[in-house]
C-alpha cells in the first residue's frame, strides 16, 4: 500500500520493448509498504526484476524488511545500490540481521547501464550464507548466523534506517 498519493509508484507498460508491466519508482520517496507481522525467515529466497535508472549514493533502496520502529540492517534485511553513487548498475548492497555491515555481492567486474532490467536471486540461509544470483550467474556470497528474521514490514523501493529529529526513518 501507499497512503501518500504523491508517494506512490507509476504502473507503465511502455518501458519494455514486449510491452510488460511493470512498477516505476521515482528514486526519491516513491514506495509500497506491506504489513508482514507473524513471518519467520530463517531459510528464504528473493527473487527482484529491477532496472536502476540511476544511483546518487546513499543506500538507494531495492527492497527492505525490519521489525516496526528497527532498522532494517539490524532487525531485517536490505537490498540497495550501496553507499557511494555510480554512473552504472554495478553494486548490491545487502545487509541484514546476522550478516551486518556494508558488503557489495555483485561481482566487481559486473557493471551494467543503467535503465537495463536484471533479474537479482538472494538466498539466505540462518547459519549459512547469503549469495547473490544476477541474470542466473552466480556473485558474491557472505556468511549469516542462525538469528531469525521476523519482520513487521515490508518495504520495496526505500527501507527503513536511522530514524530522528532530521530523518523520518523510510528511505527511498
Amino acid at each position: 500500500r501507499q497512503d501518500a498519493p504523491g508517494r506512490r509508484p507509476q504502473f507503465r507498460t511502455d518501458l519494455t520493448p514486449s510491452q510488460s508491466p511493470a512498477v516505476q519508482f521515482d528514486g526519491r520517496d516513491d514506495a509500497l509498504l506491506a504489513d508482514v507481522a507473524g513471518a519467520d525467515l530463517r531459510d528464504f529466497t528473493v527473487f527482484l526484476v529491477a532496472s536502476p535508472y540511476s544511483n546518487h549514493g546513499m543506500f538507494r533502496a531495492l527492497l527492505a524488511v525490519n521489525e516496526r520502529n528497527q532498522n532494517d540492517y539490524t532487525s531485517g534485511f536490505n537490498i540497495d545500490l550501496g553507499p557511494g553513487g555510480s554512473g552504472a548498475f554495478e553494486q548490491v548492497n545487502v545487509e541484514g540481521r546476522g550478516f551486518s555491515g556494508i558488503r557489495d555481492l555483485m561481482s566487481d567486474s559486473a557493471s551494467h547501464p543503467f535503465g537495463t532490467f536484471h533479474t537479482l536471486a538472494l538466498s539466505s540461509s540462518a547459519g549459512g550464507q547469503v549469495a547473490l544470483h544476477l541474470d542466473g550467474a552466480a556473485h558474491a556470497q557472505r556468511p549469516r548466523t542462525a538469528d531469525l528474521i521476523r519482520p513487521d514490514e515490508l518495504r520495496v523501493g526505500a527501507r527503513w534506517a536511522n530514524p530522528g529529529p532530521t530523518n523520518p526513518g523510510e528511505i527511498g
